[in-house]
């Protein structure tokens, strides 16, 4: 099963090998069934930053009560040490690609900044030089927010790790992976 609120990026996941074999979704965390069946629940691509903590609340919640005893949820976030928004401005993001539309030009450049919470544009450049900007908001969570709404959520045996094979998280790691469990038992 996949869920995602952006009929955009489901419409490209149908397009996928295998996609046939998925049940796609179009909606967020609320659309997640309290089954306690599902082994396993994935958040890629760091979905979860997009999350305030009050979505963040009620997507743990809602994970849990999805996951069999003893399931795992596992998602990646950007480490705020390594303060990757600095770095996104429009001279070292700017870029160029060839797609079945014709050539297009992007960027990111940062419009605030507020505590954890970064707010950035992403600009494209249509071919034809039609403009477009999209207006993003991140929550670059440390380890210890991550760690406190999991064990609300109800979520145990949380591990912290660099990157999906484990590696140890330093403080120029660009990528945290999160890993916990329902308890064995009820």
């Amino acid at each position: 099963m996949g869920i995602d609120p952006s009929a955009t990026m489901l419409s490209w996941a149908r397009a996928q090998p295998g996609a046939m074999d998925v049940t796609w979704i179009e909606g967020d965390a609320a659309r997640i069934a309290p089954t306690g069946d599902v082994d396993l629940v994935l958040a890629t691509g760091n979905a979860i930053m997009h999350l305030d903590d009050d979505q963040l609340a009620e997507a743990l919640t809602r994970i849990a009560g999805a996951l069999r005893p003893g399931g795992v949820v596992s998602f990646e976030s950007r480490n705020p040490a390594a303060r990757e928004w600095e770095t996104w401005t429009k001279d070292a993001t700017l870029a160029r690609r060839d797609t079945p539309v014709g050539p297009l030009v992007e960027w990111v450049e940062v419009a605030e900044v507020a505590g954890e919470r970064v707010t950035f544009e992403s600009h494209t450049v249509l071919p034809g030089g039609d403009p477009r900007v999209r207006t993003s908001v991140l929550h670059f969570r440390g380890a210890h927010a991550f760690e406190t709404a999991l064990l609300e959520a109800g979520l145990v045996d949380i591990e912290v790790r660099a990157g999906w094979l484990g590696e140890s998280v330093t403080e120029r790691s660009r990528l945290v992976v999160y890993r916990a469990c329902t308890r064995l038992t009820t």
